[in-house]
């Protein structure tokens, strides 16, 4: 389009004030109700999605996708003069009989063209992996139980090294966001105005998925397959967004410049945080963390001497650790779950252990030294075996447990001290220590 009204300037020698006006509210006009057939079929598309992995290459980006043609050629040919304004200049040189205007001759960007075809696919198969083995019937059919003992689990690696996460809803919208940003580049008039609409278009899957994936059960390992491919993709999708948009940042006034850092900031890079929540609900299925206060309750602590071994709310503890670590360790090289996801179930679920324990331990009536060697004992039992499940140290609320079982031989001062710089601390905690200060 500059190169449009540029030409329209010089040929017919006239303002582009009312005629630039007219051309930019017609292709504004052409962008918003594109934005609103995007809208429709984004949401169609989350309603219909299986939350499956699509079959992409390992090293597929946007830059493979045809739809981010005109950005790749702006990332290339960042730190060059305007080439639109350079084709003006050398055409209207030339004689305007014999040479169209609109016609692209520019050296710069014959020299291109190849490479930018080699990093802008031009069809599916510098996308999708067909070397990936599909699932046939006989092992969707199959029950993990039926499967031979000498079968090995599945190893688990980085995602990085898995190939994107990428369920086709997601595909659809990084393709979306790529004729998005063909707008802002192609006409740099109503560049500005595309920026909101893609915000609004992201923000809205963000809630689409998050909604979809609290509704998915974490009960089955389908479904929970399912809110990893959810997560995973909206994750993929956001580095990308945050890879390519300052691409077109130089097209934007300073207001929208920064807006777009802001929606980078607050909105794109955040998305990892949307894996603690999705992914440690599988450990409420597994875990039944009411059962352990009241199995907690239930301990004399208020003891003489100290017990030969732990209590036996611990290997209950430890013997639903271990059916969740079986259900996180498949056996068919079909599914795999990412490192990122095995860590972050892990690690949320220590925490909230930990949590449970020190409100299992404030709950005591009674307690005496022994006793609290007990609780060491119990908490050291079950930090060594949830350590060995899990395959990692966990240091999240770990030292909050062992404070706080400290805390009874400090002296008064020190308590005080204690329970201002650990506020986290539940109300019954505050109320024994209060006790024990009395």
């Amino acid at each position: 389009m500059f190169r449009f009204l540029k030409t329209y300037e010089r040929l017919c020698k006239s303002s582009l004030n009312q005629f630039g006006n007219t051309v930019r509210a017609k292709c504004l006009e052409v962008f918003e109700n594109y934005h609103q057939r995007c809208m429709e079929d984004v949401k169609m598309f989350i309603e219909t999605d299986a939350w499956q992995k699509v079959p992409v290459k390992r090293g597929f980006s946007w830059h493979l996708l045809p739809e981010f043609r005109e950005p790749c050629k702006l990332k290339q040919q960042t730190g060059h003069n305007n080439p639109a304004e350079e084709l003006v200049e050398w055409h209207l040189a030339t004689d305007p009989e014999t040479c169209n205007p609109f016609e692209v001759t520019n050296l710069r960007d014959v020299q291109d063209s190849d490479s930018i075809s080699e990093s802008s696919g031009s069809d599916d198969s510098d996308i999708f992996d067909e070397a990936q083995p599909a699932l046939n019937e006989e092992d969707d059919l199959m029950d993990e139980q039926q499967l031979p003992a000498f079968h090995t689990p599945a190893r688990r690696l980085p995602i990085d090294q898995l190939g994107p996460l990428l369920s086709n809803s997601a595909l659809i919208l990084l393709r979306f966001f790529g004729r998005y940003l063909q707008f802002a580049c192609l006409l740099e008039s109503v560049a500005a105005d595309v920026i909101v609409p893609l915000a609004e278009l992201y923000e809205y899957y963000f809630v689409s998925v998050y909604s979809e994936e609290n509704a998915l059960s974490a009960e089955s390992l389908v479904t929970f397959m399912n809110r990893v491919v959810g997560v995973e993709s909206l994750i993929f999708v956001s580095d990308q967004l945050v890879d390519v948009l300052p691409v077109i940042e130089p097209l934007l006034p300073k207001i929208k410049q920064a807006f777009l850092r802001l929606f980078t900031s607050q909105s794109l890079k955040p998305a990892r945080l949307m894996r603690k929540p999705a992914y440690c609900a599988v450990g409420k299925v597994f875990v039944n963390y009411g059962g352990i206060l009241e199995n907690m309750s239930a301990v004399n602590w208020d003891v003489k001497e100290l017990m030969q071994r732990h209590s036996p709310f611990t290997d209950i503890i430890i013997e639903e650790l271990k059916k969740l670590q079986a259900f996180l360790t498949p056996r068919t090289p079909q599914i795999c779950i990412p490192e990122e996801v095995w860590t972050t179930v892990w690690c949320g679920l220590g925490e909230k252990l930990f949590a449970i324990l020190v409100e299992g331990f404030s709950d005591a009536k009674k307690c005496t030294d022994e006793g609290r060697a007990l609780m060491q004992r119990n908490f050291q039992q079950l930090l060594i075996n949830l350590e060995t499940i899990a395959e990692k140290k966990l240091t999240a609320g770990k030292d909050l447990v062992e404070n706080y079982i400290k805390a009874f031989y400090m002296n008064d001062a020190s308590i005080e001290q204690w329970i201002k710089e650990n506020r986290s601390v539940c109300k019954i905690c505050f109320i024994t220590f209060g006790k024990s200060l009395m």
